[in-house]
Order: structure tokens, then C-alpha cells, then sequence
């Protein structure tokens, strides 16, 4: 084993590299990862207003599920 963690499910978990992550990027990428079409391609932010809207009024309303989180646009 290489320092890693086993998680719940038996698979070996361990702490992610400098690179790991731009690394996985470029490789999707390589794959044509449908994703970054897709993201090309939609306007993300105008639904921006409409899903504030939504979690504002779901904030007035406390229609949350119990335990849910408060919902945050990026």
C-alpha cells in the first residue's frame, strides 16, 4: 500500500498530487469529455436570476428538506 487510506468500499484512497487534478483536466480533454462541449455551448448564467429566485424563495418559504443545506449560486 502507498500511504493510502481504505475507504468504505475497500478502494485505497490517498491524498491528491500537485498535478492531479490539471492532469485529470488534460485528460478528459484528450477523451473529447462531452462536458466541456457542452459548457462551450450553454449560457450558464442566464439561468443565474431564475435559480436565486428559486433558493430565495425556498429560504422565505423553509420548504428545505430537514438537514438540506442552503444553496448557494457560484
Amino acid at each position: 500500500m502507498n500511504g493510502g487510506v481504505i475507504g468504505c468500499l475497500g478502494v485505497t484512497m490517498s491524498q491528491m498530487g500537485f498535478f492531479d487534478l490539471s492532469d485529470r483536466y488534460a485528460s478528459l480533454d484528450a477523451k473529447k469529455d462531452p462536458l466541456v462541449e457542452i459548457d462551450a455551448v450553454v449560457p450558464w448564467e442566464e439561468f443565474r436570476p431564475t435559480l436565486e429566485r428559486v433558493g430565495a424563495s425556498q429560504m422565505r418559504s423553509g420548504s428545505r428538506a430537514p438537514g438540506a443545506s442552503r444553496w448557494t449560486p457560484f
